[in-house]
C-alpha cells in the first residue's frame, strides 16, 4: 500500500539547519513520522559520516566529508569514497605560506592535523601515502566575511578542487566534482526518489540546493544560500525541518 511521502528523499545539513544548539524535538518528531509515511531521509554534512547525530537514523546512507564519501550508518559499512590524486600535495603546498591559515587537516582513513608551522607537515605532504578525501584549511582567526570562500583561494586553487566553506574559521576542499551536490546527485538516483528535497544555511550546502527539486535555506542562513534556494523557511532554531515536512505534506 502506497505511504504519503513514498519517492521523496529529503536530505539536511546538519549544524544550523536541523541542529541549533541541540537538536530541536519537533524536527525529530516530524522525521520519524516522515520515514514512517515512506519518504526517504538522510544528513548530508561536511562531518565525517561516522559522526551523525546518534539522535535519529536516517533510512538512507549519509552523504560526508562534503560530498566525499556516502556511508551507510546502519551496517557501519562505506558505501562510496572519492579520494584524491597526487594533486592534493600541490594544493597544499600552495596554501603552506599564508599567513593566515594555522592549520591544515587532511582527512584520510583519520584526520591527520598539523600546525603549518610546524616542520612535521612538509615530510607528511611529500611521503604521506594514503587516501586523502578532503582538506581543511583553519584560519588563525575568524574571518570578517565567513560567506564563501576568498576569491583569491578559488584562483589558487583553479579548477583543481572542489572549494566551500562551513564555518568562519575554515575552508575545505574535496575532489573536483565531488561535493554536497554530487552526493544528494549520487543518492536520488541510488534511492530512484522521483523528489529530491534539500535544505541547509551555508556555503558548503548551495551545490545541493541547486541540484534538489526544491532547495530550502533557512532563515538563519547566509545571503548567498538564500539567493541559490527555491524556498526560505523558518529559523533553523524554530524547527526548519518539521516546517519543511508539513509544507510537503500540504502540497501533497
Amino acid at each position: 500500500m502506497a505511504k504519503k511521502f513514498d519517492g521523496i528523499l529529503l536530505c539536511s545539513d546538519i549544524d544550523g539547519t536541523m541542529y541549533y544548539g541541540g537538536f530541536i524535538p519537533s524536527n525529530l518528531e516530524a522525521l520519524q513520522y516522515f520515514m514512517d509515511e515512506g519518504g526517504l531521509f538522510t544528513f548530508c554534512t561536511g562531518r565525517r559520516a561516522i559522526y551523525a547525530p546518534k539522535e535519529i537514523t536516517p533510512n538512507v546512507p549519509v552523504v560526508g566529508m562534503c560530498g566525499s564519501e556516502v556511508y551507510d550508518v546502519t551496517t557501519d559499512t562505506v558505501v562510496e569514497r572519492w579520494a584524491f590524486g597526487e594533486e592534493w600535495r600541490g594544493l597544499a603546498r600552495d596554501f603552506l605560506p599564508r599567513e593566515d591559515v594555522g592549520h591544515i587537516q587532511f582527512e584520510s582513513e583519520k584526520a591527520h592535523r598539523i600546525a603549518t608551522d610546524d616542520p612535521a607537515i612538509h615530510d607528511f605532504i611529500d611521503t604521506f601515502d594514503g587516501p586523502i578525501y578532503k582538506v581543511i584549511f583553519q584560519y588563525k582567526e575568524l574571518r570578517k566575511d565567513p560567506e564563501l570562500v576568498p576569491p583569491e583561494v578559488r584562483a589558487l586553487c583553479g579548477n583543481r578542487c572542489a572549494l566551500v566553506s562551513n564555518g568562519a574559521d575554515e575552508f575545505e576542499m574535496t575532489v573536483t566534482g565531488k561535493d554536497k551536490g554530487h552526493g544528494v546527485r549520487y543518492l536520488k538516483k541510488r534511492t530512484g526518489a522521483r523528489l529530491l528535497v534539500c535544505a541547509g544555511d551555508y556555503d558548503g550546502d548551495i551545490s545541493m540546493l541547486r541540484e534538489a527539486d526544491i532547495g530550502y535555506a533557512v532563515e538563519n542562513a547566509a545571503p548567498c544560500v538564500k539567493a541559490a534556494a527555491d524556498r526560505i523557511t523558518i529559523h533553523a532554531r524554530d524547527g526548519a525541518i518539521a516546517r519543511i515536512i508539513r509544507d510537503l505534506e500540504a502540497e501533497l
